[in-house]
């Protein structure tokens, strides 16, 4: 979490624009817990369920964090654009190695689960 993350959960941040994003999976093996594409918004100090601020972007409010992220994850907070982009590309790329593993493991599933059955048929 970088500097303006923890000031925004500190609640140490007000009425200012910065650059938000995240994409984040609890677990690789289920859907995308949460996405938040690279945008712009307001933080405003202030109770918005357990968190401390809150953000208002072009559709609306966006919270701090995510009511499906069990280990609360928040949405990572930038000064510009630039910033904010690169760092949701290096998110991408995480999700998109974790996807990977994962796509290993169930191809080695499911190609057991096809010997067992060919198996059976003996």
């Amino acid at each position: 979490m970088n500097e303006l993350t923890k000031k925004i959960v500190n609640g140490d941040v007000d009425n200012k624009k910065i650059w938000v994003c995240l994409i984040y999976y609890f677990d690789y093996f289920k859907k995308l817990t949460r996405h938040v594409k690279p945008q712009e918004a307001t933080v405003f100090k202030g109770s918005y369920g357990y968190a401390k601020s809150y953000f208002v972007g072009k559709k609306g409010i966006i919270k701090l964090f995510s009511n499906v992220s069990f280990d609360n994850t928040p949405v990572q907070c930038f000064h510009t654009q630039e910033e904010c982009v690169q760092a949701y590309k290096r998110q991408c790329q995480v999700a998109i190695s974790g996807l990977e593993e994962v796509k290993i493991i169930q191809a080695k599933r499911i190609a057991d689960e096809i010997s067992k059955l060919e198996n059976r048929m003996k």
